[in-house]
């Protein structure tokens, strides 16, 4: 009796554990965070050799769907121009559709204050698995370098999540602390401002 209740048992157990844990909603590279079904879609797409202009039009179609494209997402299409096969005319639509969609406001207004679009969308998409971590913290203050410094509006975009979303006390510690190290660059000249009333109209429609 004994010899049969114990794979019964083992079985029992072997069959929950893939219960355990579900895939997360990012696949992390080299320390960045990508998204995972977009990836998955295009990996399967590249498998017939190379990206067609059909598939292309799918990676982008999947990742519109909802609010719009994530600071996330169009990283993760970057990525995969970057690393996968594509025939030339696929290529040159995704890049047309990732120009094209950069090309909206650089700036997010809220309450007449100006932000970096970019990298509150990013700190957004962190915030989605719960928390914002010590790990995206980080790669935000990477972000926030790009360009080879740190800028007066950057600065004001850490210090807004850092205060206003919810983030680890160590995440909110380091952001904190990188801040208040830098050497900040001033901010760029006014130009763009007449554009502030037509961004804040268009944040305001977004939410």
């Amino acid at each position: 009796l004994h010899s049969l209740h114990v794979p019964i048992y083992a079985e029992t157990i072997e069959g929950m554990a893939p219960k355990k844990k579900a895939a997360s909603y990012y696949k992390t590279i080299g320390g960045v965070k990508y998204d995972r079904a977009l990836l998955e879609k295009a990996e399967s797409a590249v498998a017939s050799g190379q990206i067609s202009v059909a598939d292309a039009k799918e990676l982008w179609k999947a990742a519109s769907d909802g609010a719009g494209v994530t600071e996330t997402e169009r990283r993760t299409l970057e990525y995969v121009l970057q690393e996968m096969k594509f025939t030339d005319k696929a290529a040159e639509f995704l890049k047309g559709q990732l120009r094209q969609k950069k090309g909206s406001s650089f700036y997010k207004t809220i309450s007449g204050v100006r932000y970096d679009r970019a990298l509150l969308e990013q700190a957004e998409e962190f915030v989605k698995d719960g928390q914002l971590s010590l790990q995206d913290a980080r790669q935000l203050w990477e972000s926030a370098q790009d360009g080879g410094g740190v800028k007066e509006v950057e600065r004001r975009t850490l210090e807004y999540v850092a205060s206003e979303m919810r983030c680890t006390k160590p995440a909110a510690e380091f952001l904190r602390k990188q801040i208040a190290e830098a050497a900040v660059q001033p901010e760029e000249s006014q130009e763009g401002d007449e554009d502030a009333a037509e961004e804040a109209a268009e944040d305001a429609a977004e939410e």
